[in-house]
């Protein structure tokens, strides 16, 4: 019966071709040598040892193998297992498997076991973990050791073991990248899918709690403290895990310790920059934390966040990619990111002879009427364009942001789309001195057109880069050929659909969507997208209000004429700041009370300097308490009516410098 399970076994093998290989080549060497296979738990190791046994016999070697599962994993039974080896002249593989059973064996190995070997075995020990670096430095065994990291099958090979065990091709090939090349999940979503066509194929690992069990106790049970546990969530829910970040969301005493316990996991992956989880063991870690108990979930998601946005260090690049990929879980967003190829790509700026190709791209998808126009804003704003290219250079797609506070006469007669944003920004509030808005203008992919590719995960980045640092930003908008496909998407963005913004380039219709970043900053915005992430609900935003832009000298004769009419809210309803900026902030349907409101803000808002204490005081008897008369107001703060005068026009003066500040700026809580 054993020799059938192995039999069926090495039918159902599939891929490992490279470390297949290394063996063969080792085993026709006659010198001794040591193949250490190391990899997570599940991710094939014991079926490759079984697999490299049955090359070996067909080879006519002895074989002893040696699985820890099933012996006392100490030195005395694995000599005892090691010792049934024959006295016959053939070649010897000895096979160890789960060596992380051992404990701290690896040494004992080393200086004992191996010198029991004949001369000419080949050793091949399977384990979660690489040797130690005594194993690499000692000169005696470094020359005879070859390590092989095991990692996840392809995506060819997926669908083959899927096949293999039973599910048939297209439903093998739908399954296939749920299991992320884990052998042990590809095997699981096998044993739960097999059965005929009704089966519902779930979206991913979350969907299937049963699974999801299954895996995460391989994945998680070297965790020796509940601490150990939660920095494994941390791990699967941050892009990067640093030390920084272990440090903040643990006690500093254990930090470190829990960040070098986190390095030697097989199953994590040490950048440049820090740590990093196989991509199974993050689904399913991050899966089962959400599922179980979304109150600490969202709580690790909000301190992850923060320590992102608080980090000085980070490059701004780098900090909006770790943001977004906080946002990976989102229902919403997963169907628009490509996340297979997030963070292979190169993003770079427009280079020299880049020109003809970018034109080319745009030429496949859109209308030829857009081709001069892109080229246009190639010569006159090349910093706005961001290139997709893979790691050889390879131009694969474009996006050109332009960021804009007074467009050209010929930049509105060039470009249709840029006229309609501007007079759409022009007739609601347009940006005051100091500020910009931004245009989407250009978005194209070399094979997907605007549609989910590599080049959509850079506009995601870089349009979140631009809406989080640009100083002064005010409206931003997207144009898009796809009008049903992007809607939702820009619903859970906050972003408007305003079809008088909407332009025709040749025979193509864009849609544009906008949002006014004075309104909701960058602070509030990313609120509510983490609001929605944690499963918030995602209604459409409300349309923004029609404002009044008032000249400086307009506006500041509607401040006068308010702080006279405080008294008369019936005036107050006609009066200019109704419509306002300064005004809507404070209420989207504004009223008298919430003009006097905003007048008393600006009041208490007023520097307390001794130098501006009289103007402060006249204006606030004057117009704050009800005086009856200037002259009573001068008379109860004991001026002279001349010197009352005086001081008043300051006092307004300076009112109205600040709500114009406010006006132009927003108001700062």
């Amino acid at each position: 019966m054993a020799d059938d399970a192995r039999e069926a076994s090495t039918e159902r093998f599939v891929g490992r071709v490279a470390v297949l290989e290394l063996f063969d080549k080792l085993l026709a060497d006659p010198r001794s040598a040591i193949l250490w296979v190391f990899g997570p738990g599940g991710i094939g190791k014991s079926a490759l040892t079984r697999q490299v046994a049955a090359r070996a016999a067909r080879a006519g070697a002895q074989v002893v193998s040696v699985d820890l599962r099933s012996i006392e994993p100490t030195a005395a039974a694995i000599v005892a297992a090691v010792s049934t080896v024959g006295q016959q002249e053939q070649r010897l593989v000895v096979t160890v498997d789960t060596f992380e059973l051992a404990g701290g064996l690896g040494d004992w190995m080393r200086h004992h076991l191996l010198e029991l070997l004949p001369a000419g075995t080949v050793v091949v020990v399977a384990g979660r973990h690489a040797p130690n670096q005594e194993w690499r430095a000692e000169p005696t065994w470094s020359s005879l050791l070859h390590l092989h990291a095991l990692r996840a099958l392809t995506p060819p090979e997926s669908r083959q073991l899927l096949e293999r065990c039973g599910l048939a091709g297209d439903l093998a090939a739908s399954v296939a990248p749920i299991g992320r090349g884990h052998p042990l999940a590809l095997v699981l979503l096998a044993e739960v899918l097999r059965g005929g066509a009704a089966i519902d194929v779930p979206d991913d690992l979350t969907t299937s709690p049963d699974l999801v069990a299954g895996l995460l106790q391989r994945i998680a049970d070297e965790a020796p403290s509940e601490e150990h546990r939660r920095v494994l969530d941390a791990l699967a829910m941050s892009r990067v895990t640093t030390r920084g970040l272990v440090r903040h969301l643990f006690d500093s005493q254990r930090a470190d310790e829990l960040f070098d316990w986190l390095r030697t996991r097989s199953f994590v992956e040490q950048l440049a920059d820090g740590l990093c989880p196989h991509d199974l063991a993050r689904d399913v870690l991050e899966g089962e934390l959400r599922r179980t108990d979304p109150d600490a979930y969202a709580q690790l998601h909000r301190s992850i966040r923060q320590y992102l946005l608080d980090r000085p260090t980070l490059d701004t690049t780098t900090k909006v990619q770790d943001v977004i990929h906080l946002h990976r879980g989102s229902s919403m967003m997963t169907g628009y990111w490509d996340w297979a190829t997030f963070g292979t790509v190169e993003a770079t700026a427009l280079r020299p002879g880049d020109h003809d190709q970018l034109v080319e791209i745009a030429s496949v998808h859109g209308d030829p009427a857009d081709l001069p126009i892109l080229r246009h804003w190639l010569d006159r704003q090349p910093e706005a364009f961001t290139i997709v290219r893979t790691g050889s250079g390879e131009i694969l797609g474009f996006v050109g942001i332009l960021l804009l506070d007074a467009p050209s006469s010929d930049d509105l007669a060039v470009d249709p789309v840029v006229a309609a944003a501007w007079r759409h920004a022009s007739r609601n509030d347009p940006p005051r001195p100091g500020q910009v808005i931004g245009v989407n203008r250009f978005f194209d992919d070399r094979l997907h057109g605007q549609s989910t590719s590599p080049t959509f995960n850079v506009v995601s980045w870089k349009c979140t880069q631009v809406w989080l640092t640009t100083p002064g930003l005010a409206w931003f908008y997207i144009t898009v050929r796809d009008e049903q496909f992007w809607t939702p998407m820009m619903s859970y963005l906050d972003f408007h659909r305003v079809r008088d913004a909407d332009a025709d380039v040749g025979g193509m219709r864009l849609s544009a969507y906008c949002r006014d970043w004075r309104r909701l900053g960058p602070a509030a915005w990313l609120d509510l997208m983490e609001e929605r992430e944690l499963g918030g609900p995602i209604v459409a935003p409300p349309a923004p209000p029609v404002l009044v832009v008032l000249a400086e000298d307009d506006f500041a004769a509607a401040v006068r004429n308010a702080l006279r009419d405080l008294a008369r809210p019936d005036r107050l309803t006609t009066n200019p700041l109704t419509a306002s900026r300064v005004v809507t902030d404070q209420s989207t349907h504004a009223t008298p009370a919430d003009i006097a409101e905003v007048l008393r803000l600006g009041l208490a808002s007023l520097p307390d300097d001794p130098r501006t204490d009289k103007a402060r005081r006249a204006l606030e008897r004057t117009y704050f308490h009800g005086a009856v008369s200037q002259e009573t107001a001068a008379e109860v703060l004991g001026m002279a009516f001349s010197t009352y005068r005086r001081h008043l026009r300051a006092g307004t003066d300076m009112l109205i410098g600040t709500l114009w500040q406010w006006e132009l700026y927003g108001r700062t809580p």
